[in-house]
């Protein structure tokens, strides 16, 4: 019996640590690209802008890396894409504004957390507020204030934008297509909403179900370097289920060798 025990053992330190280095070799790249947009936001936010576009730089290269492997569909990879060219664009200007540097540092950031955190990504965070704004265009529709629905929903299709990559990321290119739509509806209608208040209204009932369903509903997996998982509990699963098979054959095999023996013990006893 020790020699089929010691070949399960052996299988199973075999398979775990085959688990281990592709999941490592997988979330090293995820945590880099993490690491990397925390450090351009950071460094944006104080003002070194010269160490952000460093950042910057290795960032792009770690994404391309990183992206290329998942197979994203052309959508959303162009979305993320163009994120971090544009951003990269941005920082690489002559003449650098901060607020747009924030804007794009604030972006990525909510980006690339979203490709490396499944299900707790920081741009759902933003619920409360995108809510509000949502609820005060409705409120100016309801009393037909032209000018403040137009205010409000030049402040509310920012933040849309703002968060769009991240929404690329955690759900499906018909999703953004969908919100993009309802945003191209409003802003239609708001050259002259005195024409249209119960279009408008319609819109904006069907924009606040929608945020509430993209706020409320699961990320998808699709860009997930590990899909929520952490290395070690991948190895204790399989090896579980590896370990439980192969002492099951072994107990088999033993039951069938006992079974062969002890016939041969009794006939030479008699």
């Amino acid at each position: 019996m020790r020699y089929p025990l010691f070949m399960t053992i052996l299988i199973v330190l075999i398979v775990s640590y085959m688990i281990f280095s592709q999941a490592f070799a997988i979330e090293q790249p995820s945590q880099e690209l993490d690491q990397l947009s925390k450090q351009v936001y950071d460094l944006t936010k104080t003002k070194q802008y010269e160490k952000a576009k460093e950042k910057m730089d290795e960032l792009a290269k770690v994404f391309t890396a990183q992206v290329s492997d998942k197979n994203p569909d052309i959508e959303s990879l162009d979305i993320m894409t163009r994120t971090i060219v544009q951003g990269k664009r941005a920082f690489a200007m002559v003449e650098l504004d901060d607020d747009r540097l924030n804007w794009h540092a604030l972006q990525i950031r909510l980006m690339t957390d979203a490709l490396t955190h499944q299900h707790q990504p920081l741009w759902k965070n933003y619920y409360k507020t995108y809510m509000e704004q949502v609820n005060l265009m409705i409120s100016s529709v309801s009393r037909r204030e032209a000018d403040g629905f137009r205010e409000a929903l030049e402040k509310n299709y920012q933040l849309y934008a703002t968060l769009r990559p991240a929404v690329a990321v955690s759900h499906s290119i018909s999703t953004v297509e969908m919100m993009d739509s309802l945003y191209q509806f409003l802003h239609n209608k708001k050259k002259n909403p005195h024409s249209s208040w119960e279009e408008l209204n319609g819109g904006l009932t069907q924009l606040k179900e929608s945020v509430e369903q993209l706020f409320s509903a699961n990320s998808r997996d699709a860009y997930s370097p590990v899909n929520g998982s952490s290395p070690l509990g991948i190895i204790i699963a399989v090896a579980a289920m590896v370990l439980s098979t192969l002492t099951y054959v072994g107990w088999k095999k033993y039951k069938g060798e006992r079974r062969v023996e002890e016939p041969r013990f009794n006939d030479q006893n008699k």
